[in-house]
């Protein structure tokens, strides 16, 4: 079976090679209307979210069985188009680049690094209107899908989660 990776690195295509003794068609490009025919013949493809598989792509490839998106969301792919393709996503993608991100913003607001930037850049720096405020001590409110809550909060030792309840 051919399977066709796409949106993919180089250093990526290692992993691919070790646990697969398929025919892999590897492509850095995303995969579109452009050249959707070049792949017609694939059993399996493997794409990240920039490849956008609507109806229009998919109608292109008869053979297809699988569509692999190497991202927690599958929003880019047209799940409705026909049952019989599976997709698959990876659920737990990213969950520390995503807490981190998201740490990330908490300190930009708490610490008011964007008015101070933007100040700087534009008219000289003065500390006016720009304290901001402690995160130690805190309580962070988690979200049910972050796991291991507890663990993730580094400026206090306490993080509560809750489940939702319908």
């Amino acid at each position: 079976m051919r399977i066709s990776v796409f949106e993919i690195e180089p250093w990526e295509c290692r992993v691919f090679d070790l646990r697969c003794g398929h025919e892999i068609h590897y492509a850095a490009e995303i995969l579109d209307l452009k050249n959707v025919s070049e792949y017609r013949d694939s059993g399996i493809v493997s794409v990240f979210i920039y490849s956008k598989l609507n109806s229009s792509e998919l109608k292109h490839m008869p053979v297809l069985k699988m569509i692999s998106t190497r991202s927690t969301g599958v929003d880019h792919v047209d799940a409705d188009y026909q049952k019989d393709i599976v997709i698959s996503n990876v659920p737990a993608c990213s969950e520390n680049t995503a807490r981190e991100h998201v740490f990330g913003l908490i300190l930009l607001i708490s610490h008011r690094l964007v008015e101070s930037i933007d100040r700087t850049r534009k008219s000289g720096f003065s500390q006016k209107g720009l304290q901001g405020f402690d995160l130690c001590g805190r309580t962070l409110g988690v979200p049910p899908s972050w796991r291991a809550a507890p663990g993730i909060w580094p400026f206090s030792k306490e993080a509560r989660g809750r489940e939702a309840r319908p």
